[in-house]
């Protein structure tokens, strides 16, 4: 049985073989772009996917996987607010994407934001008209001890910025930039590896039932 990873080559380091097709595939893990997905193909196979693909998966057996929360930068800021125990604060995410207005992008960065500060006590949306470029989403959520400022933009090359003002310490981070945040530390790509999607996605029925709450709030505008 094959390993099959669906993603968008933009964003995954392409460190295992990039197939098509799985006709005369041997290996235990490839990788296969979203646009080329034939879900008849992949028959009983084990297909790792993103959750902005969701809407589309006829496969409830699949292993779905967060993009955000694959990410080393983002793993690196995640352990460091939660390192002090329950965070407190105040945390701004920006997020410029490069791909038409997609909900499930929204969604799946909630789903990960809530494993750092637990479930929301309110969420408001606001968003410009679609008809215009560049279209904007604007997401203030409620944690129990954390104001969340999210913003994204759809349009343009992929950025991600965040900045944590806790308790504690503070945080901010510019993928442009792509430093660690560590003094002196390499640039850090955003990337995310093949392994460490194997590593961390989980079966659809695990994601499935807090995606379609934050999914649902979002089509009715918080």
């Amino acid at each position: 049985m094959v390993k099959v990873v669906i993603a968008n080559l933009k964003k995954v380091q392409l460190d295992r073989e990039v197939v098509r097709s799985l006709d005369g595939v041997s290996d235990q893990a490839v990788l296969m772009d979203w646009h080329d997905v034939s879900w008849d193909e992949l028959g009983e196979h084990d297909v790792f996917v993103p959750a902005s693909l969701l809407d589309s998966i006829v496969n409830d057996q699949a292993f779905i996987y967060h993009e955000l929360s694959l990410y080393p930068f983002f793993q690196e800021i995640k352990a460091r607010i939660i390192e002090d125990g329950s965070p407190s604060g105040v945390f701004r995410f920006r997020r410029v994407v490069d791909e038409a207005v997609n909900s499930a992008i929204i969604t799946s960065d909630l789903c990960v934001l809530e494993s750092i500060f637990g479930q929301p006590g309110n969420l408001v949306l606001k968003r410009s008209n679609e008809d215009v470029v560049p279209h904007h989403v604007i997401l203030m959520v409620q944690y129990k001890k954390v104001i969340a400022h999210i913003e994204y933009t759809f349009s343009g090359d992929e950025s991600i910025q965040i900045e944590w003002s806790g308790a504690l310490k503070m945080i901010e981070f510019h993928s442009d930039e792509r430093t660690s945040l560590k003094p002196g530390g390499n640039k850090l790509p955003l990337s995310y590896r093949i392994d460490s999607i194997l590593t961390h996605s989980k079966k659809y029925e695990l994601v499935i039932g807090t995606f379609n709450t934050y999914q649902k709030q979002i089509e009715m505008g918080g």
